[in-house]
């Protein structure tokens, strides 16, 4: 368990991690989250303020996780109108030979 510095320390990367997420800036995200994932793997003992930020870190990581969803689920829907105008070109390109 991380001690209370460590954990207010990933608080304040995940505050970062969240900027990033709002700005679709993905490699940050993960680079923001591998440094705050060796924050969170200490030795120190649980102090009294570890559970209130413990729970501050899980509505962080609630909140990016949906932003990713929203992000996936758009790249999703823009790959299908790729594909879709893909498909559409090359019955095109057919239908002129």
């Amino acid at each position: 368990m991380a001690g209370q510095a460590a954990l207010a320390q990933a608080l304040a990367l995940g505050g970062r991690m969240l900027d990033a997420a709002r700005q679709a800036q993905w490699e940050q995200v993960a680079e923001l989250d591998e440094a705050r994932s060796a924050l969170l793997h200490g030795d120190e003992p649980p102090g009294p303020g570890t559970r209130a930020l413990l729970l501050q870190l899980v509505e962080q990581n609630r909140i990016v996780l949906a932003l990713a969803g929203e992000a996936r689920a758009a790249a999703a829907q823009e790959l299908g109108r790729h594909r879709h105008a893909h498909h559409a070109l090359r019955s095109y390109v057919a239908l002129t030979r």
